[in-house]
């Protein structure tokens, strides 16, 4: 079972594709719905280092930028792959 039972199901059913009802399509919505929670972070975070932060959160807002574009660019891709053309 999820840890957030509502929040996937909502995030499910926002999604045309849950009337195929496989199981890849329903991660495949999970995938692309997590692709566009990390890019709305990254903008959010993007704007707090642009503000002028105070002195003790730039290595942190930093770290972050660089945590979400790993998930973005790797962990979401890999993902996306292993949904689309398997593990091969």
């Amino acid at each position: 079972m999820t840890p957030n039972y509502n929040l996937c199901e909502k995030t499910l059913l926002s999604d045309k594709r849950i009337t195929s009802g496989d199981i890849t399509t329903l991660a495949l919505i999970m995938v692309d719905a997590n692709k566009v929670k990390v890019n709305q972070a990254l903008v959010v975070i993007s704007m707090f280092r642009s503000s002028s932060p105070p002195k003790a959160w730039r290595v942190p807002l930093k770290e972050c930028v660089l945590s979400f574009k790993v998930i973005l660019t790797v962990s979401l891709a890999e993902a996306f792959k292993a949904l689309t053309k398997g593990n091969s």
